[in-house]
């Protein structure tokens, strides 16, 4: 009877035990999936705010959802290249076919920021693992954690989560953590219980998701492989053979083979643009990127063997002040010491990419360096893992793990706020702007009591382009969906989902809405030319074609859908009796406002009509621009670019010095221009100079 009152006792104690520990995990997983949805859903929502900003445009966020796009209606891995032309997204160099997994939900939802919130929910989903390979290494709860507020707080995670939308290979670094932990939990698979045995397929299922993300991640499994091999030799030579066949089939077949699909796109681009010399060197070859090389040669080959028989060269490139500073923001968030574990030699290619390129790709807020995260904070767990195996008390390795940790974890709190670590600055935004300036704000009063004669001339700025702006321009997108589209990349990213989506100058010969930006230079820069002139040449060449209709301007855009222009541009003979003199330090134009009517139907508005004339210089790289001020309020401007000075073949951009211009232009009014009285002005110059003169005072209604 006491035997069994005994066992009963001891069963109640093992229950009670095993229901405490269960609690306890259970408890350990709320608060991580806790840390991870307020962590998810904090960034996103600054994530969301850069796209409504339009910080995220063609290159890269509308190039993926394009592709993802496309692929669901049947064209796949299609894209738009810069040059116009549509292609498998190979053609530009890049093998990421991750981007399919993503098709059958464009199907239900085909937003470019889904794919954004599914890459942030893999990236915070790290936490876990490392927390578990913590736990598992150290023994220490306290650790763990420490781990994971590292991990959230680690500066490059901040710019991968706000600030650089999706790419395939910031979409799968994260995995290489959850491979880790599943070779460490499994034992490499080297135990034959069948249970452990059939997890082998959720590693093959992550690995070939991996080399899925981009065309070098062969190459970093293949090392990878290695660090496998002491443990499994087997399973690492399989994965050297499948990662290292990959890398040589994406790099060396697939790329090099489209190559002349690129090439024709630029010589195709160039005929339409009239670009005559045009530089082919630097924007083809086997690889679109191999010109960042070229001060090591032209080929696969060639670079290689200049970077090991002249060393100085390499050298000069790679420890510019930029390059240094962006490895001490990537090695002194985690105190540099986990430099000692080698497990981040696994990404060297991809530091190699960045280190050994002449242009400055490499910063933490770029996407290329998100495999090289991934493999700190492996170097950091076997750091800690590392501490455990000293020959000391158990409590003097749970100190000295807890010293690192903490320490590690300042370090990266103080490189988050040298580094501008969005998640660090939006929460310190959110402090000053929000609650420190409400408590200290006070109203400004506005005193407007300005006059202005005919002629009067002002310092100026050229248009830039506001909030109200982009998202009038995004709505145009919408309400035209047009199948070919061409405009600047910032708006890229809102007109992603289509089947051709380019950028501007590229594209006005069929597009069905063209939005120029002749400031705009992301198409003509690889050509090494200048963007100004085939801009403007591309808007020239849109005019002349007389089928294309202006259908809104703002800020330093104009959009124009396929129908009867409604603005002329025309040269005169006949010089106008009275002129008045528009400067700047490096313009001079003779103005006469042939008809400025005082009344302005928005919806139906008669012609501006402008004579003006070169008084000395050249117009070829300036630009003209409309100003409204309010009467009401002289702090409300608006002003918007001319497009017709830039673009008609008998505009000021073409005349000679002397040679009058005369310019009837319908205004076509931003939404943001309320109705009510304008003083207008007529300006002109660059981006360092620039003035404005008076014409007149207009009613909007």
């Amino acid at each position: 009877m006491v035997m069994k009152l005994y066992q009963l006792c001891l069963n109640i104690d093992l229950l009670t035990n095993m229901k405490f520990l269960i609690n306890r995990i259970n408890l350990n997983l709320i608060i991580l999936i806790l840390i991870a949805l307020i962590t998810v859903t904090y960034s996103f929502v600054l994530a969301q705010k850069r796209y409504s900003n339009f910080e995220y445009g063609k290159f890269d966020l509308g190039n993926m959802s394009q592709i993802i796009w496309n692929t669901s209606n049947g064209r796949f891995m299609e894209v738009t290249d810069q040059f116009g032309t549509n292609m498998p997204r190979w053609g530009m160099s890049h093998v990421d076919p991750i981007l399919v997994i993503f098709a059958p939900l464009y199907l239900f939802f085909d937003h470019p920021m889904m794919i954004v919130l599914i890459q942030h929910i893999l990236v915070i989903s790290a936490i876990f693992p490392l927390f578990w390979l913590t736990k598992i290494k150290t023994k220490s709860l306290v650790a763990s954690y420490l781990m994971v507020a590292t991990y959230i707080l680690y500066p490059a995670i901040g710019f991968t989560l706000a600030w650089t939308g999706f790419h395939g290979i910031s979409f799968v670094a994260p995995l290489f953590i959850w491979i880790v932990y599943l070779l460490e939990s499994c034992d490499f698979f080297r135990n034959k219980n069948p249970k452990i045995a059939k997890k082998i397929i959720y590693y093959w299922f992550l690995i070939i998701l991996m080399l899925m993300g981009k065309e070098e991640i062969g190459s970093l499994l293949a090392i990878f492989s290695v660090f496998i091999y002491f443990k499994n030799k087997k399973l690492a030579i399989q994965t050297f053979l499948v990662s290292f066949i990959w890398f040589i089939i994406a790099f060396f077949v697939i790329i090099p083979s489209y190559s002349n699909l690129r090439e024709q796109s630029i010589v195709n681009f160039a005929e339409k643009v009239s670009i005559s010399g045009v530089n082919l060197e630097s924007a083809s070859g086997d690889n679109f990127f191999l010109s960042r090389y070229s001060y090591l040669g032209s080929s696969y080959k060639e670079i290689v063997t200049n970077a090991v028989l002249h060393p100085s060269k390499v050298i000069k490139v790679v420890f510019t002040q930029d390059k240094v500073e962006a490895l001490n923001n990537l090695f002194g968030p985690l105190g540099y010491i986990v430099f000692i574990i080698p497990v981040w030699i696994i990404s060297l290619p991809d530091l190699a990419i960045v280190l050994l390129s002449k242009d400055e790709i490499f910063d933490i807020s770029n996407h290329r360096i998100a495999f090289v995260i991934s493999t700190l904070f492996i170097s950091y767990v076997y750091l800690l893992a590392n501490i455990q195996k000293f020959k000391t008390s158990g409590a003097k390795k749970r100190l000295f793990t807890y010293v690192i940790s903490v320490f590690i974890l300042i370090s990266t709190i103080f490189f988050s706020a040298k580094t501008n670590n969005p998640l660090y600055v939006s929460g310190k935004s959110f402090i000053e702007n929000k609650i420190l300036r409400f408590a200290y704000a006070q109203k400004e009063s506005v005193d407007s009591d300005l006059k202005f004669t005919l002629g009067d001339t002002r310092k100026a700025d050229v248009p830039r382009n506001k909030l109200e702006c982009l998202k009038e321009m995004a709505q145009i997108i919408d309400k035209v969906n047009p199948d070919i589209y061409t405009g600047p990349d910032y708006l890229g990213a809102h007109a992603a989902n289509r089947r051709v989506n380019a950028l501007f100058p590229s594209r006005y010969w069929d597009a069905d809405l063209v939005i120029a930006d002749i400031y705009e230079t992301k198409t003509i820069g690889p050509l090494k030319s200048s963007g100004w002139t085939f801009n403007k040449e591309g808007l020239r060449l849109l005019l002349d074609s007389s089928q294309y209709e202006h259908i809104y301007s703002c800020g330093k855009v104009s959009a124009f859908v396929k129908g009867e222009p409604t603005d002329s541009s025309e040269f005169i003979s006949q010089i106008p009796s009275k002129t008045y003199l528009l400067e700047t330090k490096r313009l001079a134009l003779n103005i006469f406002p042939d008809y400025i009517p005082e009344n302005i139907d928005r919806n139906n508005p008669e012609p501006i009509v402008l004579s003006f004339s070169l008084a000395r210089d050249t117009f070829m790289d300036k630009s003209s621009f409309w100003t409204f001020q309010s009467v009401e309020n002289e702090e409300v401007k608006y002003s918007y670019v001319d497009y017709l000075t830039n673009g008609a073949r008998e505009g000021l951009d073409r005349a000679e010095v002397g040679q009058f211009v005369k310019e009837s232009y319908k205004l076509k009014l931003s939404k943001q221009i309320e109705n009510g009285e304008y003083y207008l002005f007529y300006g002109a110059g660059d981006l360092l100079n620039a003035s404005e003169i008076y014409l007149g005072k207009v009613k909007i209604y």
